[in-house]
Parts: structure tokens; C-alpha cells; sequence
């Protein structure tokens, strides 16, 4: 059996720095250099360029600086998956594979993005192929290379977590009261005890949730709740963004922003993940 690199206890403490740092050195400027020019700012891309900012220093140990909006590292990224994803509507499966061998249309532009991806990540993998005397350095990459030449028959263990922020201007009155230092001070521990966080977040991914669509390979036959019968290996997806705002399951209120549903005694409560499955 393989070794496991222990990540949950890596990734609190990580984090924890690398968060701070970024919204002290990178965000923080941004967002008032914006102030004094009287410009305008999409917050939404703010927040995609400042998690991927995070998730890269966390992962290789650099900063690819994807708040400035002037590099495509965010873009490449967000067109590869949305190319490969497409790949799955074509009327005619086979289509997209003759756009690659020819190298036209969309697989196209999927080369090229594939090639700046690349570019960026193995030219981390190189730098750290180098040994540094001395230094040792805390990323997930760097412990990764490590642990496999230690042992080739390792085993990494992770998950996957994105969340996408937007239109929460109405709770941050509320979410502020819950404010007693400045924002990059702020600790796990003191985020965990901010309740009302916690809702106005959650009731963001209910209605602008990162993943809106998932799709799931089903490992042996199965029936589903309304009889319809899955063989093993078919695919079956299912809406997300729509189960957030069915009638059904959030009440006539559904497709109303009300954070304080979450709420139970000032407290926040978790919802069911087969009504709530945003991050299955």
C-alpha cells in the first residue's frame, strides 16, 4: 500500500499565511488603487484571479500575480476546462477528435492554452528539480516530489474545493458586525466562530454556485428514485443550479437571496448534501 503526504493538517497553516500575505500585498492595493482612480472593477474576476493566486501558492509555492489583469495564466486555465467539457455536447462524438488531429476550431485554441498551462507548471517542476541547500520549502509540490523519491509508490490523497463569491452586497452590513480586527488578521479559528459568514456564503454557492452541472459514471447497476434503471458505466449528470432553486426543496422563497435561512438559533446550520450537493 502507499504512504499518504497528510494535507489536511498542511493546509490550515498554509493557507493561513499565504492568504494574509496576498490580500495584504495584492488585493488590498488593488482594490485602492480602484478607490482613488474612481475606476470600476468586475469583483467577481477580482476573486477568481485572488483564489487561483492562493491555490498556486499553496500548491508549487509561487505567486502567478492573477490579479493583474494584463496575464492570461487564469484565462488559459478557465478555457481548457470549458473546451474539454464542451467536448461532450457534439452531436457527433467524433467531431472534436478530427478538429484535434487537424488542429482547427476550438482544439485548437485547447493546444495552445494546454501549452501555456504546461509552460507555467513544468517550468515550476524544473525549478524544483534543482536542490537548494539549506532551504526547504512547504508547498504541496515540493512535499510531493519528496515523499515520491522516498517512496515511488506513493499515494496523495486531496480534494477539490472552489468557491465563487458574488452579489453578497446586502449581508455585508451584518457579516462587518462580526468583524472585530482587519480582514487579513482574521485566523481559521476566528472565521469558524463568524456564523453569519458562513450563511452568506452558502446561500451564495446555493444560487451562484461554481459548478452549476455534474456529471457522475455510475460503478455497478443501479435504479434511481423514480425507477429509471442505470446499467454500470453509463453517465448520469444532473442539474445543481437547478436543484438550488427548485420550489420543492427551499420553499416559495427560492429564488430569493435570504442568507438567514441557514440560521437556527444564531447559529449556522448545514444543509442536507442531496438537497445542498455543491460540493459532492
Amino acid at each position: 500500500s502507499g504512504q499518504r503526504i497528510p494535507l489536511p493538517d498542511y493546509l490550515p497553516t498554509h493557507l493561513g499565511f499565504s492568504a494574509p500575505r496576498d490580500i495584504r500585498n495584492h488585493l488590498m492595493p488593488l482594490l485602492c488603487n480602484t478607490a482613488q482612480i474612481g475606476d470600476c472593477i468586475d469583483m467577481q474576476n477580482v476573486f477568481h484571479g485572488f483564489a487561483f493566486d492562493n491555490i498556486c501558492s499553496v500548491t508549487f509555492g509561487v505567486d502567478p500575480l492573477c490579479l493583474r489583469p494584463s496575464l492570461s495564466l487564469t484565462r488559459a486555465f478557465d478555457d481548457a476546462t470549458h473546451i474539454s467539457f464542451d467536448r461532450f455536447f457534439y452531436t457527433l462524438p467524433h467531431l472534436w477528435k478530427l478538429e484535434c488531429f487537424f488542429n482547427v476550431g476550438s482544439e485548437k485554441r485547447l493546444h495552445e492554452v494546454i501549452m501555456v498551462v504546461d509552460e507555467f507548471v513544468m517550468g515550476i517542476i524544473r525549478s524544483r528539480s534543482e536542490k537548494e541547500e539549506g532551504h526547504v520549502r512547504e508547498d504541496l509540490l515540493s512535499r510531493f516530489m519528496a515523499a515520491v523519491m522516498a517512496n515511488p509508490e506513493l499515494v496523495i490523497v486531496g480534494c477539490d474545493g472552489e468557491g465563487t463569491l458574488a452579489d453578497t452586497t446586502d449581508v455585508l452590513k451584518d457579516t462587518k458586525e462580526e468583524e472585530e480586527e482587519e480582514i487579513f488578521l482574521f485566523s481559521f479559528e476566528e472565521l469558524k466562530s463568524m456564523h453569519y459568514l458562513y450563511v452568506a456564503l452558502s446561500e451564495s454557492m446555493r444560487l451562484c454556485l461554481p459548478i452549476p452541472l455534474d456529471t457522475k459514471i455510475t460503478a455497478s447497476d443501479d435504479v434511481l428514485p423514480d425507477g429509471n434503471v442505470v446499467r454500470k458505466g453509463c453517465f448520469v449528470s444532473y442539474g445543481i443550479y437547478s436543484i438550488g432553486r427548485m420550489e420543492s426543496i427551499w420553499g416559495n422563497d427560492c429564488l430569493e437571496f435570504k442568507p438567514k435561512r441557514w440560521l437556527k438559533n444564531g447559529e449556522f446550520v448545514g444543509d442536507n448534501p442531496y438537497r445542498y450537493p455543491v460540493f459532492q
